[in-house]
Formats: C-alpha cells, sequence, structure tokens
C-alpha cells in the first residue's frame, strides 16, 4: 500500500504528462473498499478477482504462496499508452521491492518522448 501512497503524493507530475494512475489488484471488494480508506488515494483501485488481466501480463506465479502452495500475483507497474501500447513495466519477484514513483515517472516521461 505504500506505493500507492507514494504515487499519491507524486500526482501532479503525473497530471503535467496526462496519464491516469488506475490501481489493479486481486482483493475482495470489501478488501479493495478497506485499501482505498486506508491509503486515502483518488485514483481508482480496480478488484480483478478472475485473474484473466493478470495472465495477460503473465503475473500468476503458479503455486508461489509459500504457506499453502496456491497461486498468487506477482506485483507489477504496467505504464500504457492511451491506444494500449507498453510504454514500460517492471514485475517485482519480491512485493517488498517495487519501483519509486520518481523511477516510474522517469521511465514514463521517457516513453513520451519516443
Amino acid at each position: 500500500m505504500h506505493e500507492l501512497v507514494q504515487l499519491q503524493k507524486e500526482k501532479g507530475a503525473y497530471s503535467e504528462i496526462d496519464i491516469a494512475i488506475v490501481a489493479i489488484c486481486s482483493e475482495s471488494i470489501d478488501g479493495l473498499e478497506k485499501m482505498k480508506e486506508k491509503s486515502a488515494v483518488e485514483f481508482p483501485i480496480l478488484g480483478e478477482s478472475s485473474g484473466k488481466l493478470m495472465d495477460a501480463f503473465g503475473l500468476r506465479d503458479k503455486s508461489g504462496n509459500p504457506i499453502d502452495g496456491t497461486d498468487i500475483f506477482r506485483p507489477a507497474t504496467i505504464v500504457l499508452r492511451k491506444n494500449g501500447s507498453l510504454i514500460w513495466s517492471d514485475a517485482v519477484e519480491n512485493y517488498r521491492v517495487r519501483p519509486s514513483p520518481k523511477e516510474v515517472f522517469f521511465h514514463v516521461s521517457l516513453g513520451f518522448k519516443n
């Protein structure tokens, strides 16, 4: 949730280059509401419990849950142009290590120049 709060703090920089932030996670509706309330972010947090979108981006870690061996989804930052083409992505192996908003903004800025 820390990265959501950090993205919210940096939202002014993103609005300068005309992009929108949307968070997508596999939480339940109740979990999404709690996350939104706790983080106080102003951008949408969408639930995607089917896993289809996560699979499309190759984020399913088969049997990756170390506790019970169930599938889990790796956290990722994916930046797309309005036409759906990829600007930049970063899928992490360790959920505790994620790109900073400044790093995301750097890559987004480069993507808009190309």
